[in-house]
């Protein structure tokens, strides 16, 4: 937007736009949400090809296909911590907030 734009605009409606915008604690909690999520569906990506990787062993041992190379348990020692650790963060996300701003108040609620 041009600055001549923003002179002609209300003062109010300017003053009302930057009183809507999230606080530094509040975006700090929906970015350690989103590396949470993250988190979480890296682990389950991992803990599914360790499945895949589990399921061919069985199938190799009974004959039913070729000799494979198949590494399962790597995935599941990536993945369990991975997942516990986003699951941690998505949950955990108001106390570490807390914990990075101390003197930030408790996040409002805006439910009805």
């Amino acid at each position: 937007m041009s600055e001549a734009v923003l002179d002609e605009a209300p003062r109010d409606f300017v003053l009302t736009r930057l009183e809507s915008l999230m606080k530094p604690s509040e975006t700090f909690g929906v970015v350690v949400r989103g590396i949470g999520l993250c988190l979480v569906l890296c682990g389950l990506y991992w803990l599914l090809s360790g499945v895949k990787e589990t399921v061919y062993f069985i199938l190799w041992h009974v004959r039913a296909i070729e000799e494979q190379d198949t590494y399962a348990i790597t995935y599941f020692v990536d993945a369990v911590p991975t997942v516990l650790v986003g699951l941690l963060l998505l949950r955990q996300a108001d106390f570490i907030v807390r914990f990075a701003y101390p003197d930030a108040p408790p996040p409002r609620d805006n439910a009805p």
